[in-house]
């Protein structure tokens, strides 16, 4: 009975050999789409995890801003700020 599902599919693809190959290109961009959305999910939702305590981890940034105006972030602190934290928010 399997042997004959295959025989009928060949078929079909033989005939109707556009079709076919629009139909399996569809259905691996979405497949190949969807993994790369899964994995990229995942891997954002995982972010220093690995840590202790991971719940309590937060991310310093710094950010200046121009004389004529323009802002710039950087994910980065200045020099010394690990001590002002430990001094003034860790008793």
């Amino acid at each position: 009975m399997l042997f004959n599902y295959f025989l009928l599919a060949s078929r079909n693809i033989a005939r109707q050999r556009g079709y076919a190959l629009v139909n399996t290109l569809g259905l691996a961009i979405g497949l190949a789409s969807a993994l790369f959305i899964f994995l990229y999910v995942r891997d954002e939702l995982t972010f220093d995890t690995h840590h202790p305590d991971a719940a309590h981890t937060y991310r310093m940034g710094w950010r200046s801003v121009t004389p004529n105006g323009e802002t710039d972030a950087f994910p980065a602190t200045p020099a010394g700020w690990d001590n002002y934290i430990k001094e003034n928010y860790l008793a």
